[in-house]
């Protein structure tokens, strides 16, 4: 229930965020032609490249942000892996004492 609720606002909040750019994008009309290292890109409302550098900004934000939990899974299934190698040598190495 908690999920489909933090599901739902999140849903919520980026409805909102797209119902700003667009609002933002009709009312900065004027056109523009940003030059980045010295080429000049497709002219397109001012409004509009600054929707598009705060969704892309949004994005890149939380691909970084996201970055150290992976790392941590990763991080957690390499230990696990770990674990169950030392496990098996131990079994082994019981086995052969009992025999022994």
């Amino acid at each position: 229930m908690l999920t489909w609720l933090k599901r739902f606002c999140f849903f919520i909040v980026f409805i909102f965020a797209c119902l700003l750019a667009v609002v933002f994008s009709v009312e900065n009309s004027q056109i523009v032609s940003p030059v980045f290292l010295g080429f000049s890109s497709v002219p397109l409302s001012l409004g509009l490249w600054m929707s598009i550098a705060l969704f892309l900004g949004a994005f890149v934000g939380l691909s970084i942000s996201l970055l150290p939990v992976y790392m941590g899974k990763y991080s957690l299934f390499s230990k696990d892996k770990k674990i169950q190698t030392l496990e098996k040598e131990l079994s082994v190495l019981r086995l052969s004492t009992v025999r022994g």
